[in-house]
């Protein structure tokens, strides 16, 4: 615990500076997206523009959010396991697109993510341009080589997703394990959770046997709920899903997804919101590891957040609607 002093107290104050709820209303009310860069801008967030036009460059402007705080939460913990688990998604999501964008003949470069802390991009393109899968970390690589044979055996996309996001999930619940920190492992089983609950909730939507049980596969290893009870409660009716759900430990997001208007949106709105609600745990320690672990989440949610602020100002979303898409915020 006194190994995270400084990190403590030094992102408790960063975490003033987190765009929260107060401040997503505020931008809410601004006519253009033009007016929120502006307001942006005055709270000290780093805008960048296009070099030659000076349009408002919107992605790069939230990945280098995302990056400053990585850099400074590993900085601060001196690269702790639990910081470095979620990253983990992003270097996934990176080798995912490189290995499908490789089988189609296209430059996977504006397709990957750059993060502070996560394995570099040019040694993901590198490693699956030339097929040198040991160059990324173990075990990702060999997940990562397994996925490309697969998607050149069989040229179903879906088992790059199925197989590398196994793999994520498993390393990621293996740092969380290795953190000690019961807050990290936590939140990992509970995005495990999570995430098999809404492919429950698709399967039940898909309209022929083999295409629920094709969707089953996706279920992901490490969470409480037994993935057999999943496929049952799933073929059996939403409502039956959701039920049983109240008698297990997701009965917050039960709660919260019955009463929406089941679309999809709305569900997985209820599932962030849920998991958000567990960072939230760490507001109330007053010093540990569970500070800088709330902080990264806040981020995350942060730029999820002004992602959909700004794109349905682009495209004129009403306040109202945009306000239904939002997540909850950390502060």
């Amino acid at each position: 615990m006194e190994n995270y002093l400084y990190a403590g107290a030094r992102l408790r104050t960063l975490e003033n500076s987190i765009i929260g709820r107060e401040k997503l209303d505020r931008l809410l009310l601004c006519d253009t997206v033009d007016a929120c860069v502006r307001q942006l801008d005055e709270w000290g967030a780093a805008i960048v523009r296009d070099g030659k036009t000076g349009a408002f460059e919107r992605e790069v402007t939230l990945e280098g959010r995302l990056s400053a705080a990585y850099a400074e939460v590993l900085a601060s913990t001196d690269g702790a396991p639990f910081a470095g688990l979620w990253l983990l998604p992003y270097d996934c999501n990176n080798i995912k697109s490189a290995i499908k964008c490789r089988r189609r003949g296209l430059d996977p470069d504006r397709m990957l993510i750059r993060l502070s802390g996560g394995i570099p991009v040019e040694t993901v393109k590198e490693a699956v341009a030339k097929r040198a899968y040991d160059r990324l970390p173990a075990p990702i690589g060999a997940a990562a080589q397994e996925a490309a044979t697969q998607l050149e055996r069989t040229g179903d996309p879906r088992v790059v997703d199925r197989i590398l996001d196994a793999a994520c999930y498993a390393g990621m619940l293996a740092l969380a394990k290795e953190s000690g920190v019961a807050l990290a492992e936590k939140l990992v089983v509970r995005k495990i959770d999570l995430t098999n609950v809404m492919i429950a909730l698709r399967s039940g939507r898909m309209g022929g046997e083999t295409e629920r049980r094709t969707l089953a596969d996706f279920f992901l290893p490490g969470g409480t709920l037994a993935q057999s009870d999943l496929a049952a409660w799933s073929a059996a009716g939403e409502d039956e899903l959701l039920e049983r759900l109240y008698y297990t430990g997701l009965e917050r997001f039960a709660k919260s997804a019955a009463a929406t208007d089941r679309t999809l949106a709305a569900l997985e709105r209820a599932a962030d919101d849920d998991l958000m609600e567990t960072a939230r745990e760490a507001k109330l320690v007053p010093v540990g590891a569970e500070i800088p672990i709330g902080y990264l989440i806040g981020r995350e949610y942060e730029v999820k957040n002004l992602r959909i602020l700004l794109a349905g100002k682009s495209v004129g979303l009403s306040v109202d609607a945009l306000r239904e898409r939002m997540r909850l915020s950390y502060v």
